[in-house]
């Protein structure tokens, strides 16, 4: 099932818009935007702040910093001790974001730009057994990727990206896991339904990555957005027209 792409794009690739244009937004990262980098030639990541909402996020550990790119994002490497970035306020204090499932739904969107797509990677959460958690499933066709809210965790296959049901090496792709307030929960792989799966618990996010797991996250992150709503279909074809140009198929 395919999101009607019937919202006008310019010829510039798409049409002016920001995520701050959709009601409901918690918090939005940028890796063009706000992020501190140690010189070159490390490139060393300290701290992202949010382009919206009072969030920045910061390595966990001073030796697992992961590295900035020009082109592609946030680069994290998964060789001990992992890359991992950890929620805080914008006073430095550890904190978490608790989306309540029954008060609207949820909306979590990534845009990844590229990796090696590792199975069972952990793409937040920090670990595999973590009580919310995203990681790409133990099968690569199809692709699967679990997402765990409140310890139980849910399965979601990919049934058409690109016509297939894998993912390339190197690609950069949009995923979107939009939430009713039942917990009627569907993925969205580069505006492409792809999987229904239902969970009513509320979803806490505290880390990017993983530094504590055998599936540490191994790709970039190019940009973080995060809604206390369900989207409308409408506001999912504006967020992955605006997503789209950092779309690479290989």
């Amino acid at each position: 099932m395919s999101l009607s792409l019937g919202l006008s794009i310019s010829s510039g690739g798409y049409k002016a818009f920001s995520p701050t244009q959709i009601n409901g937004l918690v918090a939005w990262f940028d890796y063009q935007k706000n992020v501190s980098v140690e010189p070159a030639p490390s490139k060393d990541v300290t701290k992202w702040g949010a382009r919206f909402g009072n969030f920045q996020l910061v390595p966990q550990a001073s030796n697992a910093r992961p590295q900035f790119d020009d082109t592609t994002g946030i680069n994290f490497i998964n060789t001990a001790p992992a890359d991992s970035l950890k929620l805080q306020n914008k006073s430095s204090v550890d904190t978490s974001i608790t989306l309540d499932t029954s008060n609207g739904g949820f909306c979590i969107a990534l845009m990844i730009g590229g990796s090696t797509e590792e199975l069972d990677a952990v793409y937040f959460g920090d670990s595999e057994s973590a009580n919310t958690s995203l990681i790409t499933g133990g099968v690569d066709d199809p692709v699967q990727f679990i997402l765990t809210s409140g310890g139980t965790a849910k399965t979601y296959e990919v049934v058409d990206y690109l016509g297939g049901t894998t993912i390339d090496s190197g690609d950069a792709f949009s995923l979107v896991f939009n939430s009713s307030n039942q917990g009627v929960t569907r993925l969205v792989l580069a505006n492409v339904v792809q999987n229904t799966q239902t969970n009513t618990a509320d979803p806490t996010i505290s880390v990017f990555g993983a530094d504590n797991s055998a599936a540490n996250f191994n790709g970039r992150i190019k940009e973080i957005i995060i809604y206390d709503k369900q989207l409308t279909d409408v506001e999912l074809n504006k967020l992955y027209n605006y997503m789209k140009r950092g779309e690479i198929q290989n």
